[in-house]
């Protein structure tokens, strides 16, 4: 059993990671990460870094606020956007390299679509836009921060399959 758990953990470990790096391989090549800016929000330890609750709550004020936009409820999409854009700030200016990666220009736009009513359409290419924009940001910066603050060391980690033992 602990063979066929190992074995299927590094399969879904190569699909899972191969698949998702494979966009960040092929963003821009980028210098690295801001390190000095990032090193003070990742203090102590693996769980509980500053940077990284400030993503996540950013991710869930986003899904709340793509939502309610999405869903025409004009009241609601006012209140999560603003919240959105509190957030956006908050974690933009954790790491001033990066600020510009949490433009909100789009969010204005979004407020405009939701007060003068705009249709569905118009609303899902807005959202499209926000979560594309997310997406190129993480896909040239997040696998660098992960592998660096989280993941620790692959040097010693052995994976055993049917067929050969990986190692990194």
């Amino acid at each position: 059993v602990r063979d066929v758990s190992l074995s299927m953990a590094g399969y879904l470990l190569t699909l899972c990671a191969g698949g998702w790096a494979a966009d960040a391989w092929a963003a821009p090549v980028d210098a690295g990460i801001p390190v000095a800016e990032l090193d003070p929000h990742f203090k102590g330890g693996r769980e509980g870094h500053a940077y990284t609750l400030g993503m996540l709550e950013l991710g869930m004020r986003a899904g709340a606020a793509t939502t309610s936009v999405l869903r025409n409820d004009p009241a609601q999409a006012k209140v999560a956007l603003k919240s959105l854009r509190e957030q956006m700030n908050k974690v933009g200016a954790m790491v001033p390299t990066w600020k510009a990666h949490f433009g909100t220009g789009v969010l204005d736009e979004l407020d405009r679509a939701v007060s003068a009513k705009g249709d569905l359409a118009t609303r899902r290419k807005l959202v499209g836009k926000l979560e594309s924009s997310c997406t190129a940001c993480h896909a040239r910066y997040m696998f660098q921060v992960q592998a660096r603050y989280r993941w620790g060391s692959f040097a010693d980690a052995v994976l055993a399959t049917d067929s050969a033992t990986l190692t990194f």
